[in-house]
């Protein structure tokens, strides 16, 4: 009985791709269409686009994913409008090995003022307010320091935060408006400050736990889920809890 031919892909993959890109799909599907068993117009296409000093392609190889949890405690919703106050980040990765701790005060924005709301809820929490706004520092220099931080770490930088809804265009914007820097950028810029989109933990807890969203919240999780860190509204406290969290969600038996 005469084996199988490997299909087209088949093919192709056995010459080791690394990268995916427009031009080597767009080349797959016409020798596909083509019946070009032989699928020397894939080969050529496969060995130029995946090539690491050839032009960028639209997916990458993470290899050593170092995850920046992030937390932002804020003055009001709406960034530009209000202000904030302080972020933390903690850089860890799935194995649970930890590469360092950023955190800063910021100074209020220029022409922003708080949302009175957001200042109702501070008043509740006097502890943390008053670690949110101790000593702040020009937005400019904080964030400047940020993007050195990240940049100095050995691996491929992914954010992450809880949810990324929130703590995400935060970021975005100040990173926006005081360094050249984005929260998420194509890959066809080779020296981005992150190397993968965001990652939202709260999206992440429910398709890993098979929770609905909304029950994702941090007094549903088990303490030790959260490495026993309080949860305190303190943006370097509420950013190492969830970087345990992350690390709980990636362990294939750390959900008891």
């Amino acid at each position: 009985m005469r084996a199988a031919q490997p299909s087209v892909l088949q093919q192709c993959l056995s010459f080791g791709p690394v990268i995916a890109t427009p031009r080597s799909i767009q080349a797959r599907g016409l020798a596909i269409l083509q019946g070009n068993g032989e699928c020397d117009l894939l080969r050529g296409c496969w060995l130029r686009a995946f090539q690491r000093d050839a032009e960028p392609g639209c997916c990458e190889v993470i290899e050593t994913p170092i995850y920046v949890v992030t937390d932002v405690e804020l003055d009001g919703p709406v960034p530009d409008r209000h202000s904030m106050l302080s972020f933390a980040s903690v850089a860890v990765t799935p194995d649970g090995h930890q590469h360092g701790e950023f955190e800063a005060i910021l100074s209020q924005l220029d022409g922003a003022s708080p949302d009175p709301e957001t200042m109702a809820f501070w008043r509740t929490q006097p502890e943390a307010y008053a670690a949110a706004t101790k000593n702040p520092q020009p937005p400019g220099a904080v964030m400047k320091r940020f993007v050195e931080w990240v940049r100095s770490l050995a691996g491929d930088e992914i954010f992450a935060a809880h949810p990324l809804a929130l703590d995400g265009p935060w970021i975005d914007f100040y990173l926006q408006r005081f360094t050249q820097e984005r929260l998420s950028e194509g890959p066809w810029r080779p020296k981005r400050l992150f190397r993968s989109a965001p990652l939202c933990l709260m999206s992440f807890a429910a398709g890993r736990l098979g929770w609905p969203t909304w029950a994702c919240d941090v007094d549903r999780y088990p303490a030790d889920w959260l490495g026993d860190h309080e949860h305190t509204h303190q943006a370097v406290d509420d950013a190492r809890g969830y970087a345990r969290l992350l690390v709980t969600l990636m362990s294939k038996s750390g959900l008891a």
